[in-house]
């Protein structure tokens, strides 16, 4: 069981490192919440759909780049994303073309009424998946 263990880096939901065991590295997530102005949602949605389809492609250590539209306000985005570290958010991330051009469509459409945003450190209790 232990080879098996070593084998798959786990044991006991720990990973497994030459000597001791360690927990797994704590993700950074960023959630953004917007309001988007009545009838725009799905123009603000074609604009992050290239976003997130360069961000699956080019950013391996983002692990969920998700948008998702209220089922309370049609009008209300939330943003989910995630990654290893903080500083993957800041680069590649921000400073890709894609971000940069999403950004500015997003600045100067002025369909976003309202921002508001929040990072955290994951606490590894619980779980993710699609």
């Amino acid at each position: 069981a232990i080879a098996a263990a070593a084998v798959t880096g786990m044991l006991a939901g720990k990973w497994l490192t030459s000597r001791a065991y360690r927990e797994p590295p704590k993700v950074f997530a960023l959630v953004i919440k917007l309001r988007i102005a009545p009838g725009k949602v799905q123009e603000f949605l074609d604009h992050f759909a290239p976003l997130a389809e360069h961000v699956k492609a080019n950013e391996p250590y983002c692990y969920s780049y998700e948008a998702a539209v209220s089922d309370k306000d049609e009008n209300v985005v939330l943003i989910y994303e995630r990654y290893r570290s903080k500083e993957d958010l800041l680069d590649p991330h921000q400073k890709s073309e894609p971000f940069i051009k999403f950004k500015e469509w997003m600045n100067s459409a002025n369909i976003v009424i309202e921002k508001d945003g929040m990072s955290y450190i994951e606490t590894n209790i619980g779980y993710m998946h699609k």
